[in-house]
């Protein structure tokens, strides 16, 4: 546990991460304490760090006379990256690959499989080990407060934009940029319109500054005793 092993070094740095969140350093200290164990206890640091240096004071700087040195849209796509891959690594630990959950005893399958079946397990897979579930538990544990001000960025909707309607967009175009290069256009200043299947198209004002708001207040959630 590399980062409590240091902990009044990584401390300094998850407070500046996550000072708003707190009125104090010793509130801040009183609720670290607090954190149940000490693997919770290291994740926390871990989680806070790298926010602080990937995300909050981190920026994408572009070397090169043809371009400013900061772009928002690009350092937001690599933003991104950072947050989802941070709130992916705060899962239960448990993952194994979808060849060894197929083969894996008791309930290994039968092969060969039909296409049906195979999509039955890669579902059932998915609502075990996916990553998205991840990110999903995550936004679910919000307050009603912050959940609201992530709807209120989706506008022109007819009906509320769920949570977990927000967390798969996001997820999709973070998989957009990092599987097929689409920068993410969706988090600079100004408004975005959104395209969804068979519904009315909505307007996105989600900002990286707010993202980064409500994380903050995720990963305080998330490590806060119950």
């Amino acid at each position: 546990m590399h980062f409590l092993e240091n902990k009044e070094y990584y401390s300094d740095l998850a407070f500046r991460a996550l000072s708003a969140r707190f009125s104090n350093r010793a509130a801040f200290d009183v609720y670290s304490k607090a954190i149940a164990s000490d693997v919770q206890k290291d994740a926390f640091l871990r989680v806070a760090t790298y926010y602080l240096f990937l995300v909050k004071s981190g920026n994408w700087v572009v070397d090169d006379p043809a371009s400013d040195a900061i772009v928002d849209y690009f350092t937001n796509s690599y933003k991104l990256i950072a947050l989802i891959s941070l709130i992916e690594s705060l899962g239960d630990g448990e993952f194994i690959e979808f060849y060894e959950s197929l083969v894996a005893r008791p309930g290994a399958a039968e092969f060969p499989l039909t296409r049906v079946a195979l999509d039955e397990r890669y579902q059932q897979y998915k609502s075990r080990f996916g990553s998205f579930r991840r990110c999903i538990r995550f936004f679910e544990r919000l307050d009603a407060r912050d959940k609201r001000r992530l709807s209120e960025a989706f506008t022109n909707a007819q009906e509320t934009i769920s949570t977990k309607e927000i967390v798969r967009f996001l997820y999709e175009i973070r998989s957009k940029f990092v599987h097929e290069g689409r920068l993410i256009l969706h988090l600079s200043d100004g408004p975005v319109v959104l395209f969804r299947d068979n519904k009315e198209p909505v307007l996105v004002h989600l900002s990286m500054a707010l993202l980064g708001d409500i994380f903050e207040c995720g990963v305080v959630a998330w490590f806060r005793p119950n």
